[in-house]
């Protein structure tokens, strides 16, 4: 770190990263085990099951002759070297609500190394697809499950940073969101922060949804599954397994790279207006 970079440094607001970093893990920890029970709640009480899925216990077995096996069959047959197992799994979930799964698996042994391919769809106990409307169900079930979580935790990031509040762990650290001007962000400017801190998963969360109910809305969604499978090579990996993979990437960069830089603001924060301080810091050195 050069010279002029150290006196912009010192001039600067604190970079906190240690004391930030770990206010952040306290606060996902104690949201998310907020936001568990709430949809435990939530999945005794509605017709969906999106309980806690460490709390759902699966039973899996062969799966008896069906449409959907015999689809996957005509639509994928075996060549030499492919083997396949078809399974019905029954997901249990908190309170008795049960649900079923049918996956295909297809697998090629090379040498030492074996692949696999898969294609799964939600389906009734006898293996065979869902009724329309309670396939729509499922599928609003899995929307939730999966973009749930995530859009309360940032509610909950956007509660606790308006009017002066503070989470949990920045309580516990004694951090406390500021504007250039000294006072506590209003709700438009604290939403501002949050929304832009998430950016990343955002658009992940959003991408994956709309490649799911555009699959869904499909003639022959199951069809389409079923190639995709097919079609994709044993070193590709899934589109969803892309989007997570990468946002996940893109949201640790987000993060990470203003602080490797020396800055005290995240990208979020300068565009935003905020900064972080610490409670005991005066208020005159808060402005970044």
């Amino acid at each position: 770190m050069t010279a002029s970079s150290a006196s912009r440094y010192a001039d600067g607001p604190q970079r906190l990263f240690w004391r930030r970093g770990l206010a952040f893990i306290i606060d996902n920890i104690l949201f998310y085990i907020a936001i568990s029970a709430v949809l435990l709640v939530v999945s005794v009480l509605s017709p969906w099951n999106i309980g806690v899925s460490t709390m759902i216990y699966t039973e899996c077995r062969p799966a008896p002759p069906s449409p959907l096996v015999a689809q996957v069959d005509s639509e994928w047959p075996l060549e030499f070297g492919l083997e396949r197992t078809n399974t019905l799994c029954r997901k249990t979930f908190p309170f008795d609500r049960t649900g079923y799964v049918f996956t295909s698996t297809t697998t090629k042994t090379k040498g030492l190394n074996t692949w696999s391919k898969w294609v799964t769809v939600a389906s009734d106990e006898n293996g065979a697809p869902l009724p329309p409307g309670e396939m729509r169900s499922a599928l609003l079930s899995q929307i939730l499950t999966s973009s749930l979580p995530l859009a309360a935790i940032i509610g909950l990031f956007i509660y606790f940073t308006t009017h002066g509040r503070r989470t949990p762990g920045k309580r516990f650290l004694r951090l406390k969101v500021m504007t250039p001007h000294g006072i506590a962000p209003g709700l438009p400017r604290a939403a501002r922060r949050e929304l832009l801190k998430f950016a990343p998963l955002m658009i992940g969360s959003i991408a994956s949804i709309a490649t799911t109910v555009h699959t869904f809305l499909r003639p022959d969604f199951f069809g389409h599954l079923i190639t995709q499978s097919r079609e994709m090579s044993a070193t590709n990996l899934p589109l969803s397994a892309v989007l997570v993979i990468g946002c996940g990437i893109g949201q640790l960069l987000w993060w990470l790279l203003p602080f490797l830089s020396w800055r005290g603001q995240t990208y979020y924060d300068r565009i935003a207006g905020c900064t972080v301080v610490r409670q005991d810091r005066p208020s005159s050195r808060a402005a970044g």
